[in-house]
């Protein structure tokens, strides 16, 4: 199945080869649709795949008609210029395609052809589903950085991997952090991510929803399908596993697990009032420590 729609693939590829090689916060995303009769509709280059959105797929692309006639198939999404190591980035696009959240939406699960011919996506899913995985596809391309440092956050991701994370675990905890700024890894500072280019931004989050991200289980989903053309709107992708709040977050309940707290004979703990500027992880070790001890509350 996957070899009848190379041709279109290639076309899509090259088209997209001139934005790819460029790393910047406004071209952070390439797109098409490959619509039910098999022809390929080009959406170009755009921010923050916005191009999936309810009002852009209603009303700014060219060939709408065709899409609402003849309905979307797969989505296809290049891997733009990644800003880490080669190492990292085939390792985050085999963990996407093949063993995260997202995985099942995936159709082309060699890496080697990602990295050439793009992502391809079954559109038959909810749009915010499809959309918040493209979104988690951006850690290893993103080029925003302030407040927010994208490159950072993707080698917290290997770090954690290392030090007993699974994937899952080791994407939604580097969500949680950022870097020194400066050339080395630490020290490592909690700092939630405030942009809108992360899959969690502005959440407050609790058990349930990370516990929902972390077993692959969204909650949450419109009940749209995006291969009838119906885009995304912006409050859902944040949501689909689970409630979240501006009170009563995990980070506050966490604080109430004591005796985790103290069987671990951790000295400073990672959800205590930190001061402006933040919490400040020296090592490996130490940032391992709280690492787990953040684990072992999340199965308390």
């Amino acid at each position: 199945m996957m070899e009848q729609y190379l041709p279109i693939r290639e076309e899509f590829a090259k088209k997209a080869s001139q934005y790819t090689n460029i790393c910047s916060q406004d071209n952070n995303s390439f797109g098409g649709f490959i619509l039910g009769d098999d022809s390929y509709l080009n959406i170009g280059r755009w921010v923050c795949h916005g191009w999936l959105s309810e009002y852009n797929m209603l009303e700014c692309h060219t060939g709408r008609n065709r899409y609402k006639t003849h309905g979307i198939k797969y989505v296809l999404s290049a891997v733009m210029k990644p800003h880490t190591t080669d190492d990292i980035v085939r390792l985050f696009i085999d963990w996407l395609i093949n063993r995260s959240p997202w995985a099942h939406m995936h159709m082309d699960k060699d890496v080697d052809s990602v990295l050439r011919l793009g992502y391809m996506v079954d559109a038959n899913y909810a749009p915010e589903a499809v959309t918040s995985g493209f979104i988690a596809s951006r850690l290893i391309t993103e080029s925003y950085s302030s407040p927010d440092d994208f490159a950072i956050r993707c080698l917290v991701w290997k770090e954690l991997i290392d030090i007993g994370c699974t994937e899952n675990e080791a994407f939604f905890f580097a969500h949680m952090y950022k870097g020194s700024g400066k050339k080395d890894l630490y020290p490592i500072t909690f700092n939630r991510m405030q942009s809108g280019h992360s899959t969690f931004h502005g959440c407050n989050y609790q058990e349930n929803y990370i516990k929902s991200f972390l077993n692959a289980s969204p909650v949450n989903l419109s009940g749209r399908l995006l291969s009838r053309g119906e885009g995304y709107h912006s409050y859902t992708i944040n949501s689909i596993w689970g409630k979240t709040t501006d009170k009563d977050s995990f980070a506050e309940k966490v604080q109430n697990f004591v005796p985790v707290r103290k069987a671990l004979k951790v000295d400073h703990h990672i959800f205590r009032k930190a001061p402006k500027q933040g919490f400040s992880y020296k090592s490996r070790e130490d940032f391992a420590s709280v690492i787990h001890q953040l684990k072992e509350c999340l199965n308390a």
